[in-house]
């Protein structure tokens, strides 16, 4: 008997009904760069070759994955150009470039003294530009490019700029310029994507318009910017940034914006200006590391001048250990209580001999909540007294209501500096005279350490009233400098200041150099 053409076992394979258009392949409705980004980041070449089943699209591009990395060194920056127009060739995985910090060098090379003398011509803004566009024709998935910060600029560069142009593959981009080059993506890109896999971008150096240049990177992550211009930095940013890093300590800044609404990591290093003003919306921001120095602008309270203002994450570690920034919210869990806390710091010094900034407490307390970008519950202050009382001062600073309300660990740090000026009994820096006998809400406050502690009048008049009005009260420490050597008077004062709050425990600590 002749068995069917199926066979024994065999199912017979479906056959597609007419007039029934089989399911799209959406694969291969990709463009060829998206393929190729996905398969860079399977991270093994043969997981790579067997993914081109999946599709006749991918069958070929196995072949064109960047597989090599490309560094350039001690190429002076006028003979750049042509040195990558000899070596280019598509799909370079690193394109690492360090122009060198030595001067150009004098030659008789005729091909040298042409390359030097067309660099002279076109200055560093223009050479530049040419040797970026030399690397866009590479296609690097990652560009590193390093300008040297002692290059020379001619006056016609201050009028120029270097211009960025599309880098199709990058996922990570880092260019470090020497100030103030300004830096402007390229107009002859039609659409508004110029970066479509773009994911890493540092820059430092550069004078950019941010809110122009990030909506042109859609898969940005993370953003590095180092600059040392004067101006303000806006960050009109799309949801996909996670990490962001701004560093522009050298010269004052007059306004922030940041608008992350997937923001994770914040670092910025600021030099504040007259009427800094600040807003940052980064709802779910879990690590930051903010620092605002006073060096040229005057801020104050009473006869204390603000220096820096800091806010930190800190991974509950030293004395920060044990707490959270969100426990006793109902926003804390099991595995973070513990683990992180964000500290509100200050760094002060008192300016006694200086006209003062009497009666500023809301134009103070305005100026600090500007920093305060994300939710704390530690504060830290650091106080070079001069020989000056602090107790009245820290005082005035609790009854801010934004302080007050939040702080669950204070910590001072009484920094005593070699230029003492003579505190007499009327000295203004402890005034008001019954500051002593008011009352602060510290309503949340369970842990303070004071630093330096020296056993005056006016510490221990700072103590009781700590004592008086922190009803949540656990644990006070007090660290003496290891120089002094505490008195049967003073021993007695402390013993009956936790006798009477028997609740609280009572710690006398000496301060051992190198802690």
């Amino acid at each position: 008997m002749e068995e069917s053409g199926a066979g024994h076992g065999s199912c017979p394979q479906p056959q597609p009904a007419t007039g029934v258009v089989a399911p799209a392949d959406r694969i291969s409705s990709l463009p060829d760069d998206l393929l190729l980004h996905v398969l860079s980041h399977l991270g093994n070449p043969g997981a790579a070759a067997r993914k081109t089943l999946l599709s006749r699209r991918w069958r070929g591009l196995f072949s064109q994955l960047p597989s090599v990395d490309v560094t350039i060194r001690d190429v002076l920056l006028g003979s750049l150009e042509d040195r990558l127009r000899h070596a280019a060739r598509p799909g370079v995985r690193l394109l690492d470039i360090a122009v060198p910090e030595h001067d150009l060098p004098t030659t008789d090379s005729s091909e040298q003294r042409f390359t030097l003398a067309q660099h002279v011509h076109r200055g560093p803004c223009g050479t530049i530009s040419s040797v970026l566009r030399e690397a866009a024709r590479m296609s690097p998935v990652q560009l590193r490019f390093t300008v040297p910060s002692n290059l020379t600029m001619s006056p016609g560069d201050r009028y120029g700029s270097v211009e960025l142009p599309r880098f199709n593959r990058a996922t990570s981009i880092e260019l470090r310029t020497p100030p103030p080059i300004p830096l402007t993506h390229s107009r002859a890109i039609t659409g508004k994507v110029h970066f479509p896999l773009l994911e890493s971008l540092s820059l430092s150096g550069c004078r950019v318009d941010l809110a122009a240049l990030i909506p042109r990177c859609p898969r940005l992550r993370e953003l590095t910017v180092v600059t040392g211009t004067p101006g303000d930095v806006d960050f009109i940013i799309q949801s996909l940034l996670q990490r962001l890093v701004v560093d522009r300590n050298s010269i004052p800044t007059r306004r922030i914006v940041v608008q992350a609404p997937e923001l994770k990591q914040l670092t910025m290093s600021l030099n504040a200006s007259r009427d800094l003003t600040v807003s940052i919306v980064a709802p779910i921001v879990d690590k930051v590391s903010w620092r605002c120095s006073y060096t040229s602008v005057f801020h104050g309270l009473g006869f204390w001048r603000l220096l820096e203002v800091s806010l930190e994450t800190a991974e509950g570690h030293g004395w920060w250990a044990g707490w959270s920034s969100n426990a006793g919210t109902g926003e804390e869990d099991a595995g973070s209580q513990l683990t992180r806390v964000n500290i509100l710091s200050l760094r002060l010094y008192c300016s006694i001999g200086f006209l003062g900034f009497r009666d500023q407490e809301i134009g103070f307390a305005a100026e600090i909540s500007k920093h305060m970008v994300t939710d704390f519950s530690g504060l830290e202050l650091h106080l070079t007294t001069r020989g000056h009382a602090f107790g009245s001062f820290v005082w005035r600073l609790l009854r801010m209501h934004h302080i007050s309300t939040a702080t669950r660990s204070l910590r001072i740090i009484l920094q005593r500096s070699e230029v003492i000026v003579a505190c007499g009994p009327d000295c203004p820096c402890d005034g008001p005279s019954d500051w002593i006998l008011q009352r602060v809400s510290l309503p949340k406050l369970e842990k303070l350490e004071i630093e330096g502690f020296e056993g005056e009048d006016q510490e221990f008049d700072f103590l009781r009233l700590v004592f008086r009005c922190a009803p949540m009260l656990t644990r006070v420490t007090v660290r003496l400098p290891d120089q002094v050597t505490p008195n049967d008077d003073w021993c007695t004062k402390l013993h009956d200041i936790f006798a009477e709050y028997p609740f609280v425990e009572g710690n006398i600590d000496l301060i051992v150099p190198g802690d």
